[in-house]
Order: structure tokens, then C-alpha cells, then sequence
């Protein structure tokens, strides 16, 4: 028996429905109301399998009746028909989208369709019930699981083993210190947090388990926010994934740092050999080099533009200041990461050109800043009238003049110290930059230094030989850019230390550089917003004829190529997904066009990377807006 209440007002109508139940094949029992209160209140009291409900009552009136029913029905609630004399196909559309479970028209409903309706409702509604039920199953299995993860500190992960793509679990984003969905991540995001003496084993351990289809499984440390230290548990099977198409790496990820300092048999715990080891400095310098050196290089590109509009006598001085302050800022980024990478064997040159006005007072600045007490006097001799520029690695020169000198005032120096600099020539293009520091007080032996540098060295010790490891950085930092070192007595009290480094000579003296002729398009493939902005203003600025076109990743530079003709492209190294290395040597496929390379990771290995890759070219961040400009002209044409 099928319980129906029909709300209807037309008296004609509630007679016409009844008849046509009476005479289908279905077992009713009907009640009426004619109002939609009296309806709500008889659903309260009384089961009902069905309602029929009229869109135009007494106390209601149009799509509002169908809403108030589903706000003020009691639950569960009753299926329910739309009776409608408006014969508006959109309005039963939205009444069923809505909630109702079908629509009827009064001028069209007879005995067969009334009674297939109902049919379907009830069936429907039925359905909609048990999908319901088992969302709500899933949604409390979930919500289990998810608590049964939260204890046990597990994730799920997945990697598209062709692009590196990666899925996080939020439990996974979490265990890495992030906020959930907070970027989306890649192989690489995952292997920046590993421990740097676990990267060997953790790229080993996902190149093994993309070569078998057996499960695979590692411990291994991160470093989270670049304190906490974590050990994980990482398991690992490879998948193909028939909707997608694609070869997927599923695993899982549980953080077992409490199981790990809590066992007893203290040979299984991958613990730190030294955990203050200096090569984790080095490795946290080298990753905020680069996201420093991205935003450094747009300010130098952005007063490039400031520089260029009419600013007063003031504004002029004031910008020069402010030039001069970033290029300090910038030996100051090499000389922090050279200290770091002190400890490794990765240390190297770093040779920029530079016009001698410019280097002059990085000098100055970086040797002064060593001085504790008494006066500093500096002079800077250039013996050659033709050269304007030099190339050198400046930065470390700077670091070991300020290391000296601040040797010089550890050890007691209480008097004044002099710096004198010249430029003097060799052969050819060559020259060399001679420092002579000029002191009273202890000599300074920096061989003799460096030997009391303990060989187990812990954060402690170092605390205590300091002295020992501007000694030793002194050295290596000097040896490396070819240098040499002397020591003299100048009178009885005074001593002296000679620094000699080799450098290139510029002789000509570039004039203002000419903007390209020929109208030029170039793709800009970079994913910081901020240098996207100011190198786009800095090109465009430059010439008419420039036209910059942006791609955030190494996908969408590719796509874009693949679409449009360019005659230069300026590559960023690090790129989300697809990086500039491998989205040149894509393109090196199919194309000869110039593509210059735009790194914060300035290094001789990573140039000849991008050279390797088919790279013609490479800039290192900051780079001065000329350099970049002489680089398109030489490749792209005038």
C-alpha cells in the first residue's frame, strides 16, 4: 500500500488525481490537504510514501512552495511530485535539480503517466537513499581512516614517473611542515627536505622501485623547516593507471621519529655520524642562494628601469647609493655560501665582469668591515688607463681581505690599518689585483692558523677556532682564484701582508648599447612573478621592437614554442616539473634558436650543465641589464 498525500487547493483537481489513482494498477491510500502548512504539519504526525505537491496554494505560491517544503519537512523527507499549470519545461528541470524527484504538467497528466511517475519516484528516492547511506558509510570509514593515519602519523603519495609530478595526502604535506595543498608538489620538493646524507639512497631507492614491480622500501631523514629533524618510513610499488594512461610510483609515507629514538638496538637507528655536519650548512646556503638570488636580480633589473627616467641631482645620488648597496648585498651572498661551502669540495669560481669603479668600494666596504678598532685607510690604484672593467672572482677576493683583516683585530691589532689596491699588467689580456694590508700587532700566519683546526669538526669547535677557519677559508679561497700570498715587515712594528690574484682585462670600453633594429620576439621562461614582471619592463623598456612572451614552466615554454616562431629564449633553470635543462634539450630536437640560461646557482659546473644541454649562452643572477642586452644582440642580431 502506498501511502500519498496530495497538497493541492483546486478541489477539480484533487478529484481528477484520486480518479486517475483509482484507476491504475496501484494499491493507494490518499489524504489531502490544501495548504502547504497543513501538508508540513500532517508529514509531523504521519508517514507518508509520496507527496504530490501543487506549485500554486492558498499560502504559497511558485518555486518558493517547493523550497519552503524541502527547508521545513521534517527528515527524513518525504519524495516528492510537482504538480504544475505551467507548462515551462525549464521550471521542472530546476524543481528536479532541486530536490523534487519528478514534475508533472496538469494539462497533460493522464491515468499511465501519473502512475509511471510515481513509480519512478519512489524508485529513485529509494536509490538516492541507499547512495546516500553509502556515502555516508565511506565518509565515517574515511574519517576513521583518516584518524587511524593521524595516530599512525602515515600518508599516501603518488609519482607520475615521466613528469615527477607528485599527489600528497595532507597528512604527507603535514609531515613535511607545509600547509595541506599548499603547492603542488614535485620529486624534486621531496628531495629538498631529504637529509643530505640520505639523498644517495632515497634517488637509489625511487630509481629501483620504477625498475620492478615488487614493493620497495627505505628509512630515511628530513630536515623540516630546516630544523626538525624527522625519519620516515617510505614504501613504494609501481602502478598503470588505465584511466589516465600513465605509469604511476603509489607508496605510502609514516613518520616514525618516537619508534626510531625509542629503540633499543642503537646499530639499527640511522642516526647522524656528526649531526652539526658542515656539509648541511652548505646544502641549506646553496637552496637560499638560489631563492635569494631570484628576488636580488629584480631589484638590480627594476632601479636599471628607475635609472632610466628623470629623476633629479637627488634621486641620481640616491639610486647610486643604492647600487652601491646591492652590489655589496651581492658579494655578501657569495661570501656567505662560499663560508658554507668551505667544507665540501664544491667550492668554485665565480668570475663576473666588473668595472672598476664598482669594485673599488665592494673592496673597501668588505675589508673595513673586518676593522674592531683604530683607523682604516684605503686607496685603489689603477696602473693601466685604457681598462675600465676586469674579470674576477671578486666576491671571494673581498671574503678574504675582510678575513684577514678581521684576523688582524682578533689577534689583538690596535693601530691603524692601511689597504692598498692596483691593478698592474701582465701579458697579453692578463693583469693581476695586488692587495698590500699594512698593521701593527701579532703577525699573521694563516698556514699556522689553519693547522690548529681540529679534523673532527663539531659546532663547538668551531665556536672556539674561529680564528682557525677564516685561516683555513682564507686559504682555499685564495688558492682557488689562483692567487698567492707574501709576508713582509714594514719597520720595526708594522707588518705587512701582499694578496696577488690574476684577472682578465676589458680594454674597450663598451659605449651605450644600441637597440636591436629588427623587431625581435623573445619567450621569457620563468616562474618567479616578480622577475617575470621586472625583466619583461626591463626588455621592453629597452627597445619598440622587443615582444616578450612568459611561460611559468618548462611545459607551457614548450608548448608555446612548439606554437610561435622566437629569436631568442631566456631559460630559467629551476622550473616546477619539466627544468630548463630538459626543456632545452627538448627543443634541441627540433630547433637551432639562441637560448641564454638564467641561473641563481652560479657556478663553472652549472655552466658547462647548460652548455652540455645546448645552451648558448649563460647568466648568472644578479645580472647587470647590459650583459643580458649584449647577449640577445650577439645572438639574435641587431
Amino acid at each position: 500500500m502506498i501511502q500519498i498525500l496530495i497538497i493541492e487547493d483546486q478541489p477539480a483537481d484533487v478529484r481528477l488525481i484520486r480518479q486517475m489513482l483509482e484507476d491504475s494498477h496501484l494499491k493507494c491510500r490518499i489524504e489531502h490537504v490544501p495548504s502547504l502548512h497543513e501538508g508540513i504539519a500532517l508529514l509531523a504526525e504521519n508517514p507518508f510514501d509520496l507527496v504530490l505537491l501543487d506549485l500554486s496554494l492558498e499560502d504559497t505560491l511558485g518555486f518558493t512552495t517547493l523550497q519552503s517544503y524541502l527547508q521545513d519537512a521534517p527528515e527524513p523527507k518525504t519524495p516528492v511530485i510537482i504538480l504544475t499549470g505551467n507548462r515551462n519545461e525549464k521550471l521542472g528541470v530546476q524543481a528536479v535539480k532541486e530536490g523534487a524527484q519528478d514534475y508533472l504538467f496538469k494539462s497533460e497528466i493522464n491515468t499511465k503517466q501519473l502512475e509511471k511517475s510515481i513509480l519512478f519516484s519512489l524508485h529513485r528516492s529509494k536509490n538516492q537513499q541507499n547512495l546516500q547511506q553509502a556515502n555516508d558509510e565511506l565518509a565515517k570509514s574515511q574519517e576513521r581512516d583518516q584518524k587511524t593515519f593521524e595516530i599512525a602519523k602515515l600518508a599516501k603519495w603518488e609519482l607520475d614517473i615521466v613528469s615527477n609530478t607528485m599527489v600528497w595526502s595532507n597528512e604527507m604535506f603535514e609531515i613535511f611542515g607545509f600547509k595541506p595543498n599548499e603547492f603542488q608538489p614535485t620529486l624534486g620538493d621531496y628531495m629538498n627536505v631529504v637529509h643530505v646524507e640520505d639523498k644517495d639512497r632515497v634517488y637509489d631507492f625511487f630509481d629501483e622501485a620504477k625498475k620492478t614491480d615488487k614493493q620497495k622500501r627505505i628509512e630515511h631523514r628530513i630536515f623540516v623547516n630546516n630544523r626538525i629533524v624527522k625519519f620516515l618510513l617510505v614504501q613504494a610499488k609501481i602502478s598503470y593507471d588505465v584511466k589516465s594512461n600513465k605509469i604511476l610510483l603509489l607508496g605510502s609515507l609514516q613518520d616514525i621519529s618516537y619508534q626510531i629514538e625509542n629503540r633499543n638496538d642503537t646499530d639499527a637507528k640511522p642516526v647522524l655520524k656528526n649531526p652539526e655536519l658542515p656539509k648541511l650548512a652548505e646544502f641549506f646556503f646553496k637552496r637560499w642562494n638560489f631563492q635569494f638570488r631570484s628576488p636580488l636580480n629584480s631589484v638590480v633589473q627594476l632601479l636599471y628601469l628607475l635609472e632610466q627616467t628623470g629623476l633629479n641631482p637627488n634621486q641620481r645620488e640616491l639610486t647610486a647609493e643604492l647600487r652601491m648597496a646591492l652590489d655589496d648585498l651581492s658579494v655578501s651572498t657569495n661570501s656567505m655560501v662560499n663560508y658554507a661551502a668551505f667544507f665540501s669540495e664544491n667550492l668554485e669560481v665565480r668570475e663576473d665582469i666588473l668595472e672598476l669603479k664598482s669594485l673599488s668600494p665592494i673592496l673597501e666596504n668588505a675589508a673595513k668591515a673586518g676593522v674592531r678598532k683604530g683607523a682604516f685607510h684605503f686607496t685603489f690604484s689603477n696602473e693601466l688607463s685604457t681598462v675600465r672593467k676586469v674579470q674576477a672572482d671578486a666576491g671571494k677576493f673581498a671574503l678574504a681581505l675582510f678575513n684577514i683583516i678581521d684576523l688582524i683585530s682578533n689577534l689583538g691589532s690596535q693601530g691603524s690599518v692601511t689597504l692598498a689596491v692596483n691593478l698592474a699588467p701582465d701579458l697579453n689580456d692578463k693583469g693581476f689585483l695586488q692587495a698590500r694590508i699594512e698593521y701593527a700587532g701579532p703577525a699573521v700566519k694563516l698556514e699556522e692558523l689553519a693547522g690548529d683546526l681540529p679534523s673532527n669538526t663539531t659546532l663547538k669547535d668551531l665556536e672556539a677556532s674561529e680564528n682557525s677557519i677564516k685561516a683555513a677559508i682564507t686559504l682555499k679561497l685564495v688558492k682557488l682564484i689562483n692567487g698567492s700570498f707574501e709576508y713582509q715587515s714594514a719597520g720595526e712594528s708594522r707588518k705587512k701582508i701582499q694578496i696577488r690574484i690574476p684577472v682578465k682585462l676589458i680594454v674597450q670600453e663598451r659605449g651605450v648599447i644600441s637597440a636591436p633594429k629588427a623587431p625581435k620576439k623573445i619567450l621569457l621562461v620563468e616562474d618567479h612573478v616578480i622577475s617575470q614582471i621586472a625583466t619583461r619592463k626591463l626588455l621592453t623598456s629597452w627597445s619598440e621592437n622587443i615582444m616578450v612572451k612568459v611561460a611559468a614552466t618548462g611545459e607551457i615554454a614548450l608548448d608555446s614554442f612548439g606554437k610561435d616562431h622566437y629569436d631568442v629564449v631566456l631559460m630559467d633553470l629551476q622550473l616546477p616539473g619539466i627544468d630548463g635543462l630538459e626543456a632545452t634539450r627538448m627543443i634541441r630536437q627540433s630547433s637551432k634558436t639562441p637560448i641564454i640560461a638564467l641561473t641563481a646557482n652560479a657556478s663553472k659546473q652549472e655552466e658547462e650543465n647548460c652548455l652540455q644541454a645546448g645552451m648558448d649562452d649563460y647568466l648568472s643572477k644578479p645580472f647587470k641589464p647590459e650583459e643580458l642586452f649584449n647577449r640577445i644582440l650577439r645572438l639574435a642580431g641587431p
